[in-house]
């Protein structure tokens, strides 16, 4: 799972970025504690972190586990008065993509948030061949344009 925070640097740029770091680690912390033994959570850059599952393999369990962190941080947003309000967006790729290497995985995960924030805010979005069939087929077509 690809997870960004959405308009996050409106967070920062109104609050601060002491706040901002705050609401980093408080939304890393939340995501933490809906986590099996075997899933990781890794922070990659600014509002972005991958949770990888080594033991869950359906699109079920990557909902159930997208609902679980969506009520937690909509607690955490109660909880804090609604001082900052956010949603997030969840792109999920399959582990068997870690075996494709670091650039191709890199890619899927970009294009899987991607797709997830330019569709629907608090929902995922799930890589299949189709759409990233349909994705290169419109880079293609729109570079030779």
């Amino acid at each position: 799972m690809h997870i960004g925070i959405d308009d996050f640097g409106a967070i920062n740029s109104s609050r601060g970025a002491d706040y901002g770091n705050y609401i980093l680690k408080s939304v890393a912390d939340c995501m933490k504690e809906c986590l099996s033994d075997k899933q990781r959570i890794y922070h990659l850059v600014a509002d972005q972190y991958v949770i990888v599952d080594l033991e869950a393999s359906s699109a079920e369990d990557a909902v159930a586990l997208k609902e679980k962190i969506t009520d937690k941080l909509h607690n955490f947003i109660v909880a804090e008065n609604y001082e900052a309000i956010f949603s997030i967006s969840i792109g999920v790729i399959d582990a068997a993509t870690f075996c494709e290497g670091t650039e191709e995985c890199r890619k899927k995960f970009e294009f899987a948030l991607k797709q997830a924030k330019a569709w629907v805010k608090m929902d995922s979005i799930f890589l299949t061949r189709m759409t990233m069939r349909s994705f290169y087929e419109k880079e293609e077509y729109s570079n030779t344009s």
